[in-house]
């Protein structure tokens, strides 16, 4: 026999499960999550993110069928680095590089898989 017909034929009414507890003390509001620090990684992804999309509006994409790949390597470069001075970006010469060099591989290649093919 289920526990609610126990308590019928006894004549007591149950209360829903919780009840005395709503009375007692109100349920806490939900609290928004607190915001969290996206980290080096993030940042880097994000600046990276936003020194593409500006390669974007600098770089003549017209121009690039008519010129050797090397050569449009060297303004995706120079363009990146120019990108980062207007900026102000504080990054050292190997972080620049970095970025050069990743931008350079999602611009001609399979962005992070270049350098497994290239082993």
């Amino acid at each position: 026999m289920a526990l609610l017909d126990r308590l019928r034929r006894e004549g007591e009414t149950p209360t829903p499960a919780g009840a005395e507890l709503a009375k007692v003390a109100p349920a806490p509001k939900p609290r928004a999550p607190e915001p969290r620090d996206p980290g080096p990684e993030a940042a880097y992804q994000d600046l990276k993110s936003q020194v593409h999309n500006r390669l974007f509006e600098l770089l003549d994409l017209s121009r690039l069928g008519k010129v050797s790949e090397d050569r449009v390597r060297e303004d995706v470069a120079v363009a990146t680095k120019r990108v980062l001075d207007d900026q102000r970006v504080l990054l050292s010469l190997d972080e620049r590089d970095r970025l050069v060099r990743e931008i350079q591989d999602e611009v001609f290649g399979l962005g992070p898989l270049e350098p497994l093919l290239g082993d």
